[in-house]
């Protein structure tokens, strides 16, 4: 694997947060936080740091972003490199086929002088392909492609906003008093640490959702 490509899509693909900064260097990319806080993602490492870093609440948080990310790039550059090219009729875009079935496709073309990556789902039939769903996003590809091709139903998903209620829900319930068990607490908390993984960049989904909230609420007042 060509090590500077992998790490260019380790970068391009980080969570972004003020205060936070991201770079390559050394054929590392390196993230810095705080006053003096970093640590850096390798290939084919994964994240690594030095022993002495103090472990606060932020650096748990933005390694297991890197951890997230670090995997999910390896994932699907490893496809790319590995899968046949998509042929299809009348079809003449250099696209990898990375998954079939049940007459869904998912594709995947790196666009070299940007340095990105673009999949698509198509539906396919008569060697012909139709009906294509774009993404930048390699998660939302492979969640679209699961759904097209019927590998699960679509109602047993949620999407970003829709867990970020049920998050806000268990928040409440956790917060209020009511009388629970400790298996209880123990499993309202689980899904609130499966949300939190699942919903990419989740703290600032969250602040804005809240920040919605509070300018409708102030234009409701003003009336």
């Amino acid at each position: 694997m060509n090590v500077e490509r992998f790490l260019i899509q380790v970068r391009e693909n980080l969570p972004k947060h003020d205060g936070v900064t991201i770079w390559i260097d050394e054929s590392a990319v390196r993230v810095g936080y705080g006053d003096s806080g970093s640590f850096e993602i390798r290939y084919p490492g994964g994240v690594c740091y030095n022993a002495a870093t103090e472990k606060t609440d932020e650096f748990y948080k933005l390694v297991e972003e890197a951890d997230k990310t670090f995997k999910t790039v390896k994932e699907y550059i490893d496809l790319m490199d590995k899968a046949p090219e998509l042929s299809a009729r009348d079809f003449n875009m250099p696209y990898k086929l990375l998954a079939e079935f049940n007459g869904v496709v998912l594709g995947g073309i790196e666009h070299p002088s940007s340095r990105s990556f673009e999949f698509t789902t198509w539906s396919f039939g008569n060697n012909a392909l139709y009906h294509g769903h774009y993404f930048t996003d390699y998660e939302k590809a492979k969640e679209d492609f699961v759904v097209r091709s019927g590998l699960l139903q679509s109602a047993k998903l949620f999407n970003d906003k829709e867990m970020i209620q049920i998050y806000r829900c268990t928040e409440d319930t956790l917060n209020n008093g009511y009388e629970l068990s400790d298996e209880q607490i123990e499993v309202l908390e689980g899904v609130q640490e499966k949300v939190k993984e699942a919903v990419s960049n989740f703290d600032e989904k969250l602040r804005a959702e809240l920040d919605q909230e509070c300018e409708e609420e102030m234009e409701i007042k003003m009336y």
